[in-house]
């Protein structure tokens, strides 16, 4: 642990040359004014300086520079982390203090997963780690990427692994990082897979110029991920394979029986020597009845389709 000395020094900072950390706004987007923040700050203040570092990028408080914005304050209290100079160590900070701080959806989960697993990336290789090792070598980490971390902010995060590998069950996920990063980003594997594709086509519909789509998509995510996949789907070109409808399938099976039914009765009848007996002929019209009826409702069913 390194002395805590420039990192604890708290001061007041002017608004203007605050900036927040670009990787907030991409993981959480632009959300409204936080009003019951906004009150809380009027009558008593910011009682928790933001965290910044020595550049004037935030790293904690985001919300509550907008609000301090909102209310038309000069300066806010700072606390400039000297210890958070890499960016590795500059973003798990601000994903671990909004993942203990704030509810997020599924959409800013799978953002931060994202996030999470190349910090953890970087991070088992400097570790010497030999499943990512292997990765390296295999072209599926880019080393370009690896960097090192600040000592308090790579404890914090062996210490997030440790928890996340305590609470997985299988020995072969537990080395995987793609289970660590989802596990202490609280999110399930499909619900990371959902999410994942409505945030490629958010982020290909604004980049479209289609913002009011991407909004639109994020707000039906909220309600219905599923439902959202499918449209994300849709968006990126990708539209679901149409599936044959089961019923007429069924249906035309039942058709193809009963011809194969009555070739064989047929047969059967050729070889009697009595070629009007009753009980045949009763047998092909019931063959030809159950026939007829799938038929009729089969071209039903594919004139309401079309």
């Amino acid at each position: 642990m390194s002395e805590r000395t420039e990192e604890y020094k708290v001061i007041d900072v002017k608004l203007d040359v605050l900036r927040p950390h670009p990787r907030n706004e991409k993981i959480y987007g632009i959300e409204p004014v936080d009003e019951a923040l906004c009150e809380s700050i009027q009558k008593i203040g910011i009682d928790t300086p933001l965290e910044i570092t020595k550049d004037f990028t935030v790293v904690k408080g985001h919300r509550r520079l907008q609000c301090a914005k909102h209310l038309g304050l000069e300066t806010v209290p700072c606390r400039i982390r000297a210890d958070l100079e890499d960016d590795h160590s500059i973003l798990f900070t601000l994903i671990e203090d909004n993942r203990h701080q704030r509810e997020r959806d599924a959409l800013q989960k799978q953002r931060e997963v994202a996030e999470l697993m190349e910090i953890i990336k970087a991070r088992r290789q400097l570790t010497g780690d030999i499943q990512i090792d292997h990765q390296v070598k295999l072209g599926k980490v880019d080393l370009s990427k690896v960097s090192g971390m600040a000592p308090e902010a790579a404890e914090k995060l062996d210490e997030a692994i440790e928890e996340a590998k305590k609470e997985i069950k299988s020995d072969r996920q537990k080395s995987a990082t793609y289970h660590i990063a989802l596990q202490m980003g609280g999110q399930e594997k499909k619900q990371y897979a959902k999410a994942k594709k409505v945030n490629e086509a958010v982020d290909k519909l604004n980049a479209g110029g289609k913002p009011e789509e991407a909004q639109a998509l994020k707000e039906l995510a909220l309600k219905n991920l599923s439902a959202a996949e499918r449209s994300a789907k849709v968006a990126l070109g990708e539209g679901a394979e149409k599936k044959p409808n089961r019923t007429i399938v069924r249906k035309k099976t039942v058709a193809s029986q009963c011809d194969n039914c009555l070739l064989a009765l047929q047969t059967l009848i050729n070889l009697l020597q009595d070629q009007n007996d009753p009980r045949v002929r009763t047998a092909i019209k019931i063959v030809e009845t159950i026939r007829d009826q799938h038929e009729k409702s089969n071209d039903d069913d594919e004139t309401v389709g079309d």
